[in-house]
């Protein structure tokens, strides 16, 4: 692709008219329209066009409305692995406190249960014994599952394996 072919394109994709890149590259459009065509632009005039159409030339073209796609360095793809890797971890852990809430919520029931059993029979002592045996494992269980929730941490993903020699500095 020739220096001439490459500005026309940025023009076009820019949607700038070739008159105005030479107004602002102080030519005439029919002096720069004929260097266009006829592809014969040299390289300074090639780096005064794309300057002045807002382009970085770094043998290739980069856009002011894009990022070019070489900055994703590989340091930043480790970074976004180990952040995946944090997410699902996360994810996990949500299962697990919901897991245990679920089971608290269950357990709270119990004691209700228990309780309204005991409220019905508070003649019979035997029976009320029964529930606040039942209540008591019910409140023993519930305090485990704090305890449990308590010792949850999120374990730090393994980060991804790296050779010494092309670590970023």
């Amino acid at each position: 692709m020739s220096l001439a072919s490459i500005v026309k394109d940025a023009c076009e994709r820019l949607d700038i008219p070739v008159a105005e890149l030479a107004r602002r590259t102080n030519q005439s459009p029919q002096n720069l329209g004929k260097k266009l065509r006829n592809e014969t632009l040299n390289y300074d005039e090639f780096m005064e066009a794309i300057s002045c159409l807002g382009i970085q030339y770094e043998y290739r073209l980069i856009f002011p409305d894009e990022e070019p796609e070489e900055m994703v360095s590989e340091h930043v793809r480790d970074m976004a692995d180990i952040l995946s890797g944090k997410i699902a971890v996360q994810r996990k852990m949500i299962d697990l406190h919901q897991s245990v809430s679920r089971d608290i919520r269950n357990e709270a029931r119990n004691i209700e249960s228990a309780a309204d059993t005991a409220a019905r029979h508070r003649d019979d002592r035997r029976e009320v014994q029964k529930c606040l045996t039942r209540i008591r494992a019910a409140a023993a269980r519930i305090q485990s599952l704090l305890s449990v929730c308590g010792k949850l941490t999120a374990p730090e993903p393994e980060a991804p394996d790296r050779d010494p020699e092309n670590a970023p500095q």
